[in-house]
């Protein structure tokens, strides 16, 4: 590793102090590190082309039977980009679906876009990860 030295407001400092304790990290050099890297993967996912794996779940009501046959065939459709799918039956009336996902970022999302847009989807998160090393 190579020492950097930055300067900062004490604002910042106190903010970024804040969210080390919430957040459990140890010092503020590894803090500093997760923050560029993240920002540095979201610039990644933007690029054309750009690979990811990613995470898609989202919910909806378990007796949406029109529902549960276009996500099938959804599912079915994309059996290359579909790395695994998990459906738990949280209760009586909602499920949660948990999808592992890879291909172009842009796609990735496209597909989210259109799954949570389904009429019984009830709400859901894409979280992207590059692939790859940073370029």
């Amino acid at each position: 590793m190579e020492r950097i030295s930055i300067t900062v407001e004490p604002e910042l400092r106190a903010a970024l102090d804040a969210w080390m304790a919430r957040t459990g990290q140890r010092n503020r050099s590894e803090a500093l590190r997760d923050l560029v890297r993240a920002r540095l993967d979201g610039e990644r996912l933007d690029a054309p082309g750009a690979e990811a794996v990613a995470t898609l779940v989202f919910t909806h009501a378990t007796d949406d039977h029109a529902l549960a046959e276009r996500l099938h065939l959804l599912l079915h459709a994309r059996a290359g980009r579909t790395l695994a799918a998990l459906h738990v039956h949280v209760d009586g009336d909602a499920c949660l679906q948990m999808l592992a996902l890879r291909g172009p970022a842009a796609d990735l999302r496209a597909f989210a876009d259109f799954l949570l847009g389904q009429p019984g989807v009830r709400g859901g998160h894409l979280h992207l990860i590059p692939v790859g090393p940073p370029r």
